[in-house]
């Protein structure tokens, strides 16, 4: 029915081209407000906001025009430049409250480092107008916002150099020696699993000729039905976590922190239940470009799987808990699934349901 409805409007696009660009403006509106829907906004003082989906941090500032210049239109632009000052102020002091680990913020680092202090300043020299409000009595709010994602990306590669120390005390997890256990660990796993459908085969074939050999209502029955109740733990032994099968095509990695209470930073950890640092800085990825390390969304788990970093059919697993509030510990499940899938965390390619 939906492809019916779908060749319908196309065929009335091509004979009415004037209602093509509406309809289209009104899909793109729709996806603009789902997009918008799924952004995670929290607060970095009064007057400031910072979007952990997009990595913009916005901000007010106010200012008034000298009360001895008399002439209108020169006190206004007087007032714009002292709002854009105060701002200005107000932007720096709120990207310092940003946290790009769960232990280090972006003051921590200036203190450490006078390259990173020199790149932030340039960042928020940079900021944007967003909007510019003149009040009655002479004043002017503007709102400016910087994307600290795009012009920021020195933080993380400050955090990899070495230059600025990080202080998480997680051990790291070995990637190399769980790569050749996993490994042998296939090749058990293909051996039992062909051993496993020999037997399931033999099963089916058995409890079949069980029911070609008794008629309806004999003693036969039962033992189909002992014979099925078999056969259906075996498919679903076969249906649980299969190495063979973890290297399916997944587009992304999805963590459903829902509930978990989790605290948004630039550069969260992903742990294993013996708190092994599987994902981070100092572990993967190797290197850092781009800026953050991960996006974090809202909505459903459906809507959460279509944002665009993590393709359309990212691999989902579940938070357990959280460690230091920001960082992620992974149920012995899905990090053996994640362990399959290394190469998106080197991609960087992890979004965080909250």
């Amino acid at each position: 029915m939906r492809r019916n409805i779908f060749v319908k409007i196309t065929m009335l696009c091509l004979f009415f081209p004037g209602l093509f660009v509406p309809l289209l403006l009104t899909l793109d509106f729709h996806d603009a407000q789902t997009n918008s829907k799924m952004e995670v906004i929290t607060g970095l003082g009064e007057e400031a906001t910072i979007n952990w989906t997009t990595k913009v941090v916005r901000v007010k500032g106010n200012g008034f025009g000298p009360e001895n210049v008399k002439e209108l239109g020169r006190r206004k632009i007087l007032a714009k430049r002292a709002a854009q000052l105060d701002a200005y102020r107000n932007l720096l002091e709120a990207v310092k409250g940003v946290q790009v680990t769960s232990d280090i913020s972006l003051e921590n680092m200036m203190q450490e480092s006078n390259t990173v202090t020199t790149q932030t300043i340039g960042m928020v020299k940079g900021m944007r107008l967003v909007e510019v409000v003149y009040s009655n009595d002479g004043g002017c709010e503007v709102t400016v916002e910087v994307n600290i994602d795009e012009q920021g990306n020195f933080l993380l590669a400050t955090l990899t150099s070495g230059e600025v120390k990080v202080r998480d005390n997680y051990p790291k997890f070995d990637w190399v020696a769980q790569r050749e256990e996993l490994e042998k660990i296939k090749t058990d796993y293909a051996f039992l699993a062909k051993e496993l459908n020999k037997k399931n085969q033999e099963l089916i074939s058995s409890w079949q000729n069980n029911a070609n050999n008794f008629s309806p209502g004999q003693p036969g029955r039962s033992v189909k039905a002992k014979n099925d109740k078999n056969n259906r733990v075996m498919v679903a032994q076969e249906q649980s976590f299969n190495p063979l099968t973890a290297n399916k095509d997944y587009t992304g990695l999805l963590v459903d922190a829902r509930g978990a209470s989790l605290k948004p930073v630039l550069a969260p950890v992903i742990l294993n239940e013996k708190q092994e640092k599987m994902y981070g800085i100092g572990a993967i990825p190797s290197k850092i470009s781009g800026g953050a390390i991960v996006s974090y969304v809202y909505g459903n788990i459906e809507r959460a799987k279509r944002y665009k970093e993590i393709g359309d059919n990212p691999l989902v697993v579940k938070c357990i808990k959280t460690v230091n509030q920001s960082d992620i510990m992974l149920s012995c499940e899905d990090a053996q699934k994640v362990m399959f899938k290394n190469e998106l965390l080197e991609q960087k390619k992890v979004a965080v349901k909250i």
